[in-house]
């Protein structure tokens, strides 16, 4: 058998087809022991055969199933209190108290995202916990239950 050479393209197959085959495996070792395990990025180096390191990301799952934020999403959690205060956005509701959209819905705020300007917070409707992004303008107005 030839000894394959490893290349950037090499590693876009490899990475899918670990993918694919280490799926049920990965979610029979997370179901297991309570967390969420998934193939994460790839490191090439080209050295002189070339290699590459494909990392696991490991995430715990709560009682309910679900996955806690991952960095990125604290990031824009910690985020909110920050950008909010700068906009002038109510400090209850930076504190997390509840507000009524003109729909009638209840939702908190949940997260700031840097970087976007046209809707940079991320609400979450309190009933359905499903989160959607709303303007600054949305978040400003809105007054706490």
């Amino acid at each position: 058998m030839k000894k394959p050479i490893i290349t950037k393209p090499f590693c876009e197959v490899i990475r899918t087809a670990l993918s694919k085959e280490l799926a049920g495996a990965l979610a029979e070792v997370g179901r297991k022991h309570s967390v969420r395990i998934a193939l994460g990025s790839a490191t090439y180096d080209p050295g002189e055969d070339g290699s590459i390191t494909f990392k696991l990301e490991v995430l715990p799952v709560d009682e309910t199933g679900k996955v806690g934020p991952d960095r990125k999403e604290k990031a824009q959690i910690l985020a909110l209190q920050t950008y909010g205060e700068i906009e002038g956005v109510h400090p209850e509701l930076l504190a997390g108290k509840p507000f009524r959209a003109p729909s009638g819905k209840v939702f908190k705020l949940y997260a700031y995202r840097t970087g976007r300007t046209d809707k940079p917070y991320v609400v979450e409707e309190v009933s359905t916990g499903g989160r959607f992004v709303v303007t600054s303008a949305v978040a400003k107005s809105a007054t706490p239950l």
